[in-house]
């Protein structure tokens, strides 16, 4: 069974203090809970005096970091440019003088003594030369007319050329006649001799070469298939 519970005067009265502190303590409770709010944005709007240090010390001290190797840049390739052309320059031959005589060394005559070697004209102080080959062509012209193949010779097929000296006198007549090359075969030899001297005899010297007395060198060659 519940006992009605009735409060006294000094009991109604704490109760009244405290209703009166209420309103009170409700707001030092929000003041301490805003100033509460409030501290973390200051603490950090705000940082101690070893913060500010560091970060001072961190602006003026950045730690750079190691430098990296830059590539360096390949040295360019030269490019040959081609030299320029040259305008050429046009040169013109000099117009040659008037070219001098060209002297040629007469050859020297073979030896006598040598059987191979061919008869040459000797050299004569005086002798006028187109009077000599003047002659020389005479004789080649008469010669076919005293010209006799031995028929000894034709049978056996033997040939060969023959190289003589005529010597003729002031008058214009032969002298004599010698062998300087023979054909191996004596029966050629002398039908060789024997045809030039006759056709000295009939074939008349020149008038440059009349009054002094000459050689001439002559050669005949006797062939099988010659007309007899």
């Amino acid at each position: 069974m519940s006992v009605p519970f009735h409060p006294g005067a000094g009991t109604v009265r704490r109760l009244g203090d405290r209703r009166r502190l209420l309103p009170s303590l409700t707001g030092s409770l929000l003041i301490h809970a805003l100033i509460l709010w409030q501290a973390p944005g200051l603490l950090l709007s705000e940082p101690s005096a070893a913060r500010r240090g560091d970060l001072r010390a961190q602006l003026h001290s950045p730690v750079t970091a190691p430098p990296t190797e830059q590539p360096q840049p390949r040295p360019a390739e030269p490019i040959e440019t081609p030299p320029a052309r040259q305008p050429e320059e046009r040169r013109y031959a000099p117009v040659p003088a008037e070219r001098p005589p060209i002297e040629t060394a007469a050859e020297p005559a073979p030896a006598q003594a040598e059987p191979d070697a061919q008869p040459v004209e000797p050299l004569r102080t005086g002798i006028d030369v187109a009077g000599l080959r003047e002659y020389h062509l005479a004789l080649g012209r008469k010669a076919g007319q005293f010209r006799r193949y031995p028929q000894a010779a034709r049978d056996a097929g033997w040939q060969g050329r023959v190289a003589m000296r005529l010597a003729i006198s002031e008058s214009g007549a032969p002298i004599s006649i010698k062998l300087l090359s023979s054909s191996e075969y004596p029966i050629i030899d002398q039908a060789a001799l024997e045809m030039m001297f006759l056709t000295a005899g009939h074939t008349a010297v020149p008038e440059s070469l009349r009054g002094r007395a000459f050689t001439i060198d002559l050669a005949v060659e006797f062939k099988p298939d010659d007309a007899p």
